[in-house]
């Protein structure tokens, strides 16, 4: 039941209220992020409640930045090696990219609504257009599609000006060598879109919106303290920060600092500046939330990827070459393995609990369906107590058409004598227990990835994976739902 409600909110609203809230600077709102609200539109437009279709939409998201991943690290690659990639290289230079996107424990594509997901396909989608402009004598298409993703990017969440301002640098270095009236018009466009950016976040930040209410130095430390775990994954193998860390040496020696042209030097400062720029982000956020680092922790998998990459290109000698090759190779199947129960958890814990609160919701109806006079309500005592009440009273009328009254009360002795209580406890004083859903049982995949996981740990596993903050529990809760028995309490005057 992750944000059931969030669509709804957009469109109780006009067209006029969306565009002064996202374009006007003085439009008091508590966030910014306009290519979040146009996803969910689209998405709700086009698939309803049927969550297959969000999923397919969001995978195809994770495809698209993994392709402009691909390339950018291929073009860099070539640029500091001064050479073109011989195809075996590329290869598994491509296997050891999968190896580590894909299987990177952070996957915000199992949530619902990630603005992490955008921010990262955009921002690479736009590295990839400036990247691919600079082959071409006419990038005028390239051109728009570097302002589209530029655009795209810094609206998915109001912290993404701080990557947004290394990335504006990027595109005015990209487009300095025009003087037509075209390329200043671009330019322009870059700049204001990111001032406009910079005001609107100026104006939530003056009114108290999203972000942290107290920034100090001790709040800055303990994220910091999360960077070994969340973006070097330390907490899901002792020797995974050390790959890390041979692969971003290897990105600052061989592609900045030993680069083979002056414009691959500076290409590669940006992208390393890029990378500060989202740890910057990161630190600067609420809490540790593990989504929160998703894109610094692609920007560390794209120069670890280029590191290595270089690694095989400054072999000395063809039969070294393909040694080290076999060992890249062998190295992305040992991080595939130790990352596999961490990364599969993040979407077994959705599976588990989604199909725990689909059964739930389903016995829910037919007891309504079976007691029509009895009232039925929800407590809000958490955020999943309150998202039942928005399924029967908003969701399911809008997709479905069947209205379904669910009631709302602060505490347990506002429900009335004789209404039901959907609840995750399992008994209250007051109450008679009617029904029980139990979570659905784990999938296989989870058994069999914690084994395989075990052996390419290479150390003491973590009794639970690592999750994201805010997802269902690796053993989610069951539902229950009471009767009240007694009378209720008396409300105060």
């Amino acid at each position: 039941m992750d944000d059931y409600g969030a669509s709804f909110e957009l469109w109780d609203r006009p067209l006029r209220d969306h565009l002064a809230a996202n374009l006007l600077p003085s439009e008091e709102e508590s966030r910014f992020r306009p290519t979040y609200e146009l996803g969910q539109l689209v998405a709700f437009g086009l698939f309803g409640a049927d969550y297959r279709g969000h999923h397919a939409l969001r995978l195809l998201l994770k495809v698209l930045a993994f392709a402009a991943l691909l390339g950018v690290a291929f073009r860099r690659l070539e640029g500091a090696a001064g050479a073109a990639l011989l195809a075996p290289l590329r290869w598994v230079t491509a296997a050891f990219a999968f190896a580590l996107f894909f299987y990177f424990p952070n996957n915000p594509e199992a949530r619902l609504t990630p603005q992490e997901l955008p921010t990262v396909a955009c921002f690479l989608g736009c590295l990839f257009f400036l990247d691919r402009r600079e082959e071409k004598d006419r990038p005028l298409r390239d051109d728009l599609l570097a302002l589209g993703c530029f655009a795209l990017g810094l609206w998915s969440k109001e912290p993404n000006v701080i990557p947004g301002a290394v990335l504006l640098y990027a595109a005015l270095a990209a487009t300095a060598r025009g003087r037509t009236r075209a390329v200043s018009s671009l330019r322009i466009a870059y700049v204001v879109l990111w001032a406009h950016a910079v005001m609107k976040d100026a104006v939530i930040m003056a009114l108290g919106g999203y972000g942290r209410p107290h920034l100090g130095p001790a709040e800055v430390a303990a994220m910091a303290r999360e960077i070994p775990r969340q973006v070097l994954l330390g907490a899901t193998a002792p020797w995974l920060p050390g790959l890390f860390a041979i692969g971003l040496a290897a990105f600052v020696w061989l592609g900045a600092r030993r680069a083979a042209t002056r414009p691959a030097r500076r290409h590669s400062l940006v992208l390393l500046a890029l990378a500060l720029a989202f740890v910057a982000q990161y630190l600067l956020l609420p809490g540790p939330v593990l989504r929160y680092a998703y894109p610094a922790a692609a920007m560390v998998v794209l120069l670890t990827v280029i590191g290595f990459g270089l690694l095989l290109a400054a072999s000395p000698s063809e039969r070294g070459r393909r040694r080290r090759e076999l060992a890249l190779a062998a190295l992305a199947l040992a991080f595939a393995l130790a990352c596999y129960r961490d990364m599969t958890a993040q979407f077994a814990t959705q599976y588990v609990a989604g199909w725990t609160e689909t059964a739930m919701l389903e016995r829910v109806e037919r007891l309504r369906a079976g007691d029509p006079g009895a009232g039925f309500f929800v407590v809000s005592e958490s955020e999943y107590d309150t998202r039942v009440g928005i399924y029967f009273n908003r969701h399911l009328p809008y997709f479905t058409g069947r209205h379904a009254r669910m009631g709302l009360r602060s505490a347990a002795a506002l429900v009335p004598r004789g209404a039901y209580w959907v609840t995750r406890r399992e008994g209250a004083e007051g109450f008679e227990t009617v029904l029980a859903v139990p979570p659905a049982p784990q999938p296989r995949v989870m058994a069999v990835s914690t084994e395989l996981s075990r052996v390419a740990r290479l150390g003491p596993m973590a009794p639970e994976p690592m999750l994201d903050a805010g997802a269902p529990a690796f053993v989610p809760a069951p539902w229950f739902v009471l009767r009240r028995t007694a009378a209720e309490a008396p409300q105060r005057r």
